[in-house]
């Protein structure tokens, strides 16, 4: 089976985008119109004091209706950002339910500000290093509280995150842990930057990453790893590298800028010490809870917020007891089913022949591996052999297990989004590697940079702005 370059399979990307925005098919992503939803939704929590309760409504499904619209035709240049598209989508959507039905944010959500914090706010004493703030009466204090509510996805600081992370936001005011310095922060960001640009050299030589997921291995990988079990594993472990160091350079950047730059004197809580816990948890918690742990205490909980007030709502409901079987599950399979059906808008309004059901698929299964790790563990326990084994090797099967499952379910999202071109984006313009003379051919073409955002002045309002 014979494939095209890495240059042309981008180009034929390119070449789409543009035939269909001429054929008026799709139409490119658009700053700030195609935002509208969030923006809707801001107006509207600024303003809900001031608004009929019934008005939740109309707002909600004209969120929905903006979201679908942006889904449906919002498309981008820069193939990856296509994934965005989606997930920004539907995350706007589950985010507006969250707080338009589930909460009352006048009323549950509080944010909390440090005596470190230089700006001076109404709010209820709890601590002579804390002030917990309830939505402020001024409108323009409102606009900050809730930019703050809709941009904190770790909510270290509010009242919600403090149920959902390990140290609770006070105690971190109390004993902050030390800041990264500027220069630590530069030196990671060199570190994940080099670390990328040789990432992309392998994308760059394998047309698994092209989207031709059938395409046999380059020769290089077929010399190593002679069985397609092993360059499964292989291309499973590039893949799951990419997302990880992604999202740590956005996390990285995100400590520059606010922490290092800013400092809390302008950014506020953002800019506190204790505002930037690592974005990963300890792995020591797939050691000792296998999947679970993996999924619930060692990956990213930037959208914990949403996965888990709905089942916090239905346990509140139905009366269901909080630590109970029933309740955790129901956390458990809600949060990831919430968690597939995101990820499936990112596959839809991706490019190429993607198959969102497979992104939805891959999510829709972690529940159920942790089920039969639990099971087997009731099970050994009922036979009284978890006793008698050795603490180390439970902890190593606990990790064996959840690797192995993660190895047969991740090509389904793995696979999806290379078809989708989301392993095709040039993250930085310039390669160190193609510099010095140790990359690919593939990577030194002239691809140009063509995602970069161009400012467009339309027939009409919607029409006119950034165009990504």
């Amino acid at each position: 089976m014979s494939a095209p370059t890495y240059a042309s399979t981008i180009f034929q990307h390119w070449s789409k985008f543009h035939q269909q925005r001429e054929l008026d098919q799709i139409s490119p992503l658009i700053i700030p119109a195609d935002f509208s939803n969030y923006i809707l939704l801001i107006v509207y929590l600024v303003l809900m004091r001031k608004l009929p309760r019934l008005s939740k409504v109309p707002v909600f499904l004209a969120i929905v209706t903006l979201s679908g619209l942006s889904l449906r035709s919002s498309r981008t240049l820069g193939v990856a950002y296509g994934v965005i598209v989606g997930i920004s989508s539907s995350v706007c959507v589950f985010l507006s339910a969250n707080l338009l039905f589930l909460h009352e944010p006048a009323v549950d959500l509080k944010r909390m500000i440090t005596s470190n914090s230089n700006t001076n706010h109404a709010g209820d004493s709890k601590g002579e290093d804390k002030q917990w703030q309830n939505m402020p009466s001024s409108a323009y204090e409102r606009l900050f509280w809730v930019l703050d509510l809709l941009g904190s996805l770790r909510a270290l600081h509010w009242s919600h995150g403090q149920r959902q992370n390990h140290t609770p936001a006070a105690r971190l005011a109390r004993h902050p842990m030390q800041t990264p310095s500027l220069l630590w922060t530069i030196c990671k960001l060199l570190l994940i930057y080099l670390f990328t640009d040789l990432l992309k050299e392998i994308i760059a030589m394998d047309p698994y990453f092209w989207g031709y997921t059938e395409h046999d291995p380059p020769d290089y990988i077929k010399s190593f790893l002679p069985l397609p079990a092993l360059v499964q594993v292989y291309r499973m472990l590039v893949a799951f590298a990419t997302f990880y160091i992604a999202l740590d350079l956005d996390y990285t950047l995100s400590i520059l800028l606010f922490a290092n730059i800013l400092g809390p004197s302008v950014a506020g809580t953002w800019g506190q010490e204790w505002a930037y816990r690592p974005l990963y948890g300890n792995l020591d918690s797939a050691a000792t809870r296998g999947l679970q742990g993996w999924w619930g205490a060692w990956w990213h909980q930037c959208f914990r917020f949403i996965l888990t007030a709905p089942t916090n709502a239905i346990i509140d409901k139905l009366r269901i007891r909080k630590r109970g079987v029933l309740a955790r599950t129901l956390g458990v399979v809600i949060a990831f089913l919430i968690s597939g059906a995101i990820h499936a808008c990112g596959s839809y309004t991706a490019w190429g022949q993607t198959r969102p059901i497979n992104a939805f698929t891959f999510f829709a299964l972690q529940p159920v591996g942790i089920a039969l790790q639990i099971i087997g563990s009731w099970g050994l326990s009922r036979l009284n052999l978890m006793n008698k084994t050795p603490r180390q090797i439970r902890r190593a099967t606990n990790i064996a297990f959840a690797v192995i499952w993660l190895l047969l379910t991740f090509p389904l999202l793995a696979d999806d989004f290379a078809k989708g071109g989301l392993w095709l984006t040039e993250p930085f313009p310039i390669s160190v590697l193609q510099i010095l003379g140790l990359g690919s051919q593939a990577r030194s073409g002239e691809l140009g940079f063509d995602y970069g955002l161009h400012f467009q002045r339309g027939s009409s309002w919607w029409q006119t702005g950034l165009v990504v």
